[in-house]
């Protein structure tokens, strides 16, 4: 799976009929994007027991969402 560049992750939008949407933006680092359907995104990284929150779409860059999942992709993995 390619990774997506900034301007197609803030294409990403939730469908109305449905709470939110979860996009997956780099299968390397398992960094999703979450969508609302009251226009909130969230960066999450996917781990064993769910999702851990990241940080806001508004607040954080996608170069440091990736930095962020990668640096707890090492930390996970030396427990």
């Amino acid at each position: 799976m390619a990774t997506l560049t900034f301007t197609q992750v803030k294409k990403l939008r939730c469908h109305d009929d449905k709470k939110f949407k979860a996009f997956s933006i780099d299968s390397n680092c398992s960094l999703y994007l979450v969508c609302f359907n009251t226009g909130t995104k969230l960066y999450k990284k996917r781990i064993k027991t769910g999702y851990k929150t990241l940080g806001c779409f508004n607040k954080l860059s996608l170069a440091e969402a990736r930095e962020l999942a990668t640096k707890k992709k090492v930390s996970y993995q030396s427990k």
